[in-house]
């Protein structure tokens, strides 16, 4: 079974005015990480992403209580926990929002790491249905958004599938759309992340309409490194 992060809101912990990670270890559920506005908070303990005998994973919630005013994005981990950390490796998916509000981004998380000064680190390339993309980056509790959102003519709109793929060259990270090139991306910050595992994301916004209709994505590894 694999182990799963969560992030908590928790009152002694940090309120920033960007979105947030908080961290809690939970014995019996495993990690789980929520990126979360200021004063937002998420159930402890459920599971939000499941994965089914043909490999995919399923993200799919319609609960009231997720839904904040700064929105709420979850991830979890594609690798097993044993994976090594220490080495990137190509991610490529498919991924397909079924349900959600429009503006709710999904994607991949790649490079998550551990870092004694820092704790918890990742990376994230985030879509929507509308045609956009971004980045981002999360270090010390603290989620920043480092590339502007971006139209790409290479991205199907609607509720449909995108591949998705990065490499890392140099040091450069590359983003493919649907096997097309997009574009290339590097972290200029420390700590600085080259390496780590691999997993998926999905937002909740402040927009659903739940419990009416959920937010449901779809992903399944398509190729990368094993």
């Amino acid at each position: 079974m694999r182990k799963k992060f969560y992030f908590e809101s928790l009152a002694f912990f940090f309120v920033f005015t960007v979105l947030l990670f908080s961290c809690s270890f939970n014995e019996e559920t495993g990690r789980r990480a929520v990126l979360s506005d200021e004063e937002e908070s998420v159930e402890s303990g459920a599971s939000y992403f499941d994965q089914d005998e043909n490999g995919e994973f399923i993200f799919s919630v319609n609960e009231r209580a997720l839904i904040s005013p700064y929105g709420k994005t979850f991830w979890t981990l594609a690798d097993d926990d044993e994976g090594e950390a220490g080495v990137f490796k190509d991610f490529e998916a498919e991924i397909q929002k079924t349900y959600g509000n429009s503006s709710g981004g999904f994607g991949l998380v790649f490079c998550q790491c551990e870092d004694e000064e820092w704790g918890y680190c990742l990376l994230t390339v985030l879509l929507d249905i509308n045609g956009r993309w971004c980045w981002g980056k999360m270090t010390d509790g603290v989620f920043v958004i480092k590339g502007d959102w971006t139209y790409s003519q290479r991205l199907y709109t609607g509720y449909v599938k995108n591949k998705v793929k990065v490499t890392k060259e140099n040091g450069v990270f590359n983003l493919y759309l649907n096997d097309i090139y997009e574009s290339s991306f590097s972290d200029d910050s420390e700590p600085f992340i080259g390496n780590g595992k691999r997993g998926f994301c999905a937002v909740v916004t402040e927009k659903e309409n739940f419990p009416d209709i959920p937010v449901s994505v779809i992903y399944k590894m398509t190729g990368g490194e094993e």
